[in-house]
Parts: structure tokens; C-alpha cells; sequence
């Protein structure tokens, strides 16, 4: 029988101060309610504005987050990548907490 997955609990408990830290800190972005919001536009309107004629190309030159909410999302994910680069958040722990990991098969990422 397999064991139940860990809690957070069990977690902060178990895991080294730094990785504790990371994760600590990678969930009070998630809880804030702007990132939410961006959160939302990205799952519920992004897919749309990518058919608008023009969109990518205006995503390619002009980097604003305000028009571009999406962008906020993409620092938001080299955040983590810095912190598992660093050592303070395990790379395990955060694919196991929210998301299942990428992979990159045939030249393409995939989940």
C-alpha cells in the first residue's frame, strides 16, 4: 500500500530551513490575490487574445506587465527555477505540490 503524500505539515517539519523557506515564500505569491487575478486572465482570456491577430507580435517587442499580464506568470516561474538553482526550494517538492512536472519530449514541452 502506498504511503499518503506528505502535508505541508509534515513538510516544513521534515525539510531544511532553506527549502522551507522557498516553498514558504512560493506560496504567499500564489495566495496573493493580484497574482490570482493574473492567474485567472491566463487560464481564461490569454487563450483568446493568442488567436487576436497581432498579439505575439506585440508580445515580442512591447514588455509591459500591464498589458501583458502573462509576463508577471512567466517572471513568477524563473523565481522558482532561481530558487531550486540556489538550493532553496527542492525541485520535487514543487512539481509534487501544484503541478505535474514538464517534460521535453520531440523538441516540445509537455505535461
Amino acid at each position: 500500500m502506498a504511503s499518503p503524500a506528505p502535508t505541508l505539515t509534515a513538510f516544513c517539519v521534515t525539510a531544511p530551513t532553506s527549502n522551507r523557506a522557498g516553498l514558504l515564500k512560493v506560496l504567499d505569491d500564489w495566495r496573493d490575490p493580484e497574482f490570482q487575478r493574473i492567474v485567472a486572465y491566463v487560464r481564461n482570456e490569454l487563450p483568446q487574445k493568442l488567436l487576436e491577430p497581432g498579439f505575439l507580435d506585440d508580445l515580442e517587442h512591447v514588455h509591459d506587465q500591464e498589458k501583458h499580464p502573462e509576463l508577471a506568470i512567466c517572471a513568477w516561474y524563473e523565481q522558482i527555477g532561481s530558487y531550486m538553482k540556489h538550493g532553496l526550494l527542492d525541485e520535487t517538492t514543487c512539481w509534487t505540490s501544484r503541478h505535474r512536472r514538464p517534460t521535453r519530449r520531440g523538441g516540445r514541452w509537455r505535461r
